[in-house]
């Protein structure tokens, strides 16, 4: 795989000095030089990063006042004030879990070998209908792989959910933020897993293409929207690392499974009803317009959310940051 082995030096690079070991074992070291430069220059890199890090950390200490009021007069943050602190927060916290930032690289790795794998053994009457399924299967499983984040979107916040409730913004916001965050970052692993496919399987036809972003769009509202009643009624504090066990409850892993299968059925009806009438346009544009409807009926049900999270304040602060948290 020419491709993989180009890229194990970003994705994996401890393998620079595996590269460097098998030159130096082999009487090459001209060819192990660039290795060991390499190596070493990242790991003096990686050093002056967390030095800075560090240093800007201490240098904020009992500042925080003067930092927020630097930041504000700059202009803000990233995004519009209406959802820009709270989303930039949200983001921000999830992409510090371990969980959350190893999907970037298994999820392409995983493209990948569809892409090796899968074209050579499509043929028949189906293949052109079949071409298209891989990148719909990336599509979903980009949300199963973060199915414990939109299944308890507040355990992972332990103590500091305690905050939500003691700064004046409405529950509803905090959901919103939360799902929004989720949803950039799921988009930024399907989008890079995409590439890897189409890098590997070559060019794919339209519909498949915007088919699969339909799908990952519109699967978005079903699971963010369900998953955020569950994780207010069976919440759970969960931890920092990329262990799945525990970080849900039993209930609402149960739940969550069902929730899938409801999610992905509910738009299997087009890609049917595409195959009877032999008009596979008719995927993309059914799927746009049940993202649509989804997106409306979260953003409908989202104050209903906010009103049962702020009704059930005590249980859960009791669950996720409790003396048991």
């Amino acid at each position: 795989l020419p491709l993989l082995r180009g890229l194990r030096w970003v994705l994996w690079p401890a393998a620079l000095a595996s590269q460097a070991a098998a030159h130096l074992y082999a009487r090459r070291p001209l060819q192990a030089a660039p290795f060991a430069l390499l190596l070493a220059a990242g790991a003096a890199g990686t050093g002056w990063l967390a030095y800075r890090v560090a240093l800007a950390t201490a240098r904020s200490g009992g500042d925080a006042g003067s930092v927020g009021e630097s930041r504000a007069s700059r202009g803000g943050g990233w995004f519009p004030e209406r959802l820009g602190p709270l989303f930039e927060k949200e983001l921000r916290y999830l992409l510090r879990h371990p969980a959350a930032r190893i999907h970037l690289v298994l999820v392409p790795v995983l493209a990948a070998f569809l892409g090796w794998k899968v074209p050579g053994q499509v043929a028949g009457e189906a293949a052109p209908l079949v071409a298209g399924l891989p990148l719909f299967g990336i599509a979903a499983y980009v949300h199963l792989a973060l199915q414990l984040f939109w299944l308890n979107a507040l355990g992972f916040d332990r103590g500091g959910a305690r905050t939500f409730f003691l700064a004046p913004v409405a529950p509803e916001r905090v959901l919103l933020a939360k799902n929004a965050a989720l949803l950039a970052w799921a988009l930024a692993i399907f989008t890079l897993a995409s590439a890897t496919y189409v890098a590997f399987a070559g060019p794919q036809p339209w519909w498949a293409a915007w088919g699969a972003l339909a799908l990952v769009l519109g699967l978005a509202p079903v699971l963010y929207g369900l998953g955020n009643l569950l994780g207010v009624v069976a919440p759970r504090a969960a931890s920092h690392g990329l262990q799945r066990a525990g970080a849900v409850s039993p209930l609402a892993a149960l739940a969550g499974m069902g929730i899938t299968a409801a999610g992905v059925g509910l738009y299997a009806g087009p890609v049917l009803l595409a195959a009877a009438l032999d008009a596979l346009w008719v995927v993309p544009l059914a799927w746009a317009v049940l993202a649509g409807a989804a997106f409306a009926a979260w953003r409908a049900t989202l104050p209903l959310a906010g009103r049962l999270l702020a009704a059930r304040r005590e249980q859960v602060l009791a669950a996720v940051c409790g003396d048991d948290a």
